[in-house]
């Protein structure tokens, strides 16, 4: 789960992935590691931080239906040392891989200046900076070339909802003014995705519906 699903999927569509992110010490991080380790199109940087533990997601599954799922995990800005080293292993990523994608779960780890740091890194070395963000406060995300909240998300950061698809050109433009970012995408669910970029431009792809029973990653 997490920022490794996205990094499988890039891997998985042919793609070459550096992925950056922090872990415990305990027994789930070395199945992490070995996990990552088995795609040769994934190249693992995990940052061990004695202050927290792997996030661990269990699914209770009824049949071919999930019912819920239970989530251990730390929510916390990473330790000094751990930041230190978070930040290294990004400019290592950004001088082999050409996009840049902050996937943020809210877990902290992006927490205390690393996404600034993170951006300011890849928009020096002129590379695209993707961000999934997280929360309402999207200025920690400045810089960056693209943003994909969904619904939800969206409408946490302006404060207001969008219920059809006429308000989300206004609550697209809004989110940009946010961060000085070159384009947005809304993620809607069953409606599609809607874009917009700073010049204006705007497209609504709409979705073609599927019967699923589980659509674990689908936002990834």
């Amino acid at each position: 789960g997490g920022a490794g699903n996205v990094a499988r999927n890039v891997a998985a569509l042919g793609g070459q992935a550096s992925l950056a992110g922090a872990v415990g010490e305990a027994d789930a991080a070395k199945t992490l590691a070995q996990l990552l380790g088995a795609d040769p199109r994934l190249i693992a940087r995990l940052i061990p931080d004695a202050t927290r533990r792997t996030a661990i997601k269990t699914r209770y599954v009824g049949g071919t239906q999930q019912m819920l799922r239970t989530d251990r995990e730390t929510v916390a800005p990473l330790a000094a040392a751990a930041r230190t080293q978070l930040i290294e292993a990004v400019k290592a990523g950004l001088a082999e891989c050409p996009v840049l994608v902050l996937s943020d779960y809210g877990k902290g780890v992006l927490m205390g200046g690393v996404a600034q740091e993170s951006i300011a890194q890849a928009k020096a070395a002129k590379k695209i900076v993707l961000v999934d963000p997280k929360g309402h406060d999207y200025a920690r995300y400045k810089g960056a070339t693209l943003i994909t909240p969904n619904r939800k998300e969206a409408e946490e950061a302006l404060g207001r909802k969008l219920g059809d698809l006429a308000e989300l050109p206004q609550g697209a433009r809004d989110l940009m003014r946010t961060a000085e970012r070159d384009a947005a995408v809304s993620t809607l669910g069953a409606q599609g995705m809607f874009l917009m970029k700073q010049d204006g431009a705007a497209m609504h792809v709409p979705t073609f519906a599927r019967e699923v029973f589980d659509v674990t990653g689908a936002g990834d």
